[in-house]
């Protein structure tokens, strides 16, 4: 019998630009929109960062380490639908799950709950896409 792990090596969190963005910087090709959508996600990931907490176990309190070890992959179209991608400029992290403490050894990350998590980076998501623009 195949017994399912309990180790998550990490998350998938993606960016995506709304897709007026998406045109300009894809169909109008203006580079300075897609660089300006990578500085975007920079300044979400070093945001969240500061967050990153590792697990110590026990009955000991996680201990604040304020870095992550990511990956990022920036894809240019959705899905194809019916045979046709549509252009979609957006951007895949995976974060690892692990930190480096003061110590330099490299525990997991401690969870966050869902809806913490998701509250968090929806702060830094602006409500409406000219404030978009203007963050850009």
């Amino acid at each position: 019998m195949v017994s399912p792990v309990e180790h998550r090596a990490g998350w998938d969190a993606t960016f995506s630009a709304p897709k007026s963005i998406s045109l300009t910087a894809l169909v109008g090709g203006d580079d300075r929109v897609r660089e300006a959508h990578r500085e975007a996600v920079n300044v979400a990931l070093n945001e969240l960062e500061r967050y990153t907490q590792a697990r110590i176990g026990g009955n000991h309190p996680a201990e604040t380490t304020g870095q992550f070890v990511a990956a990022k992959f920036e894809h240019d179209t959705a899905r194809p639908v019916d045979g046709y991608a549509a252009p979609q400029l957006h951007t895949h992290v995976v974060v690892f799950n692990m930190t480096e403490r003061e110590n330099g050894k490299a525990p997991r990350l401690r969870s966050v709950a869902h809806d913490q998590r998701r509250k968090r980076s929806e702060a830094l998501v602006p409500p409406n896409p000219k404030e978009f623009v203007i963050a850009y």
